[in-house]
């Protein structure tokens, strides 16, 4: 078990855990590897902005190339940018966010490249009629 607690950081892209607990303002990247399950004590949200509000504030990242998740069984799966799987239980506790909601997702460096480029090349494209 590897818990995070107050304002730490973890960046993790390969090797195993059984379980990830993330506690207080700790946040996770996590880009790799066998992860097999992860509990939050840990709010989704926070009151910010002018006027304030309730925005979201979700404290782990995930890298993947693509993720579904089950609601009914609350399993995370998805691929890893190298190709390999992940499948995560995640574990909720009472009082905080559900743990879906504390996290969000980037797509992998090459798909980010890829719209970006994709962005340019529309932009600088003029059109006629």
């Amino acid at each position: 078990m590897l818990r995070q607690f107050g304002y730490s950081y973890l960046d993790f892209s390969g090797g195993g855990i059984h379980e990830l607990v993330l506690i207080s303002s700790s946040q996770a990247r996590l880009s790799g590897g066998r992860i097999d399950e992860i509990r939050s004590y840990q709010s989704a949200w926070k009151y910010a902005g002018d006027p304030p509000d309730w925005v979201p504030d979700p404290h782990i990242e995930i890298v993947c190339r693509d993720h579904h998740w089950d609601e009914p069984t609350n399993i995370l799966t998805g691929t890893w940018f190298d190709d390999s799987t992940f499948d995560i239980r995640l574990v909720d506790v009472a009082g905080y966010s559900p743990t879906i909601d504390n996290i969000f997702f980037t797509p992998e460096p090459a798909t980010l490249l890829l719209i970006t480029v994709g962005g340019l090349l529309l932009r600088r494209r003029k059109y006629y009629l």
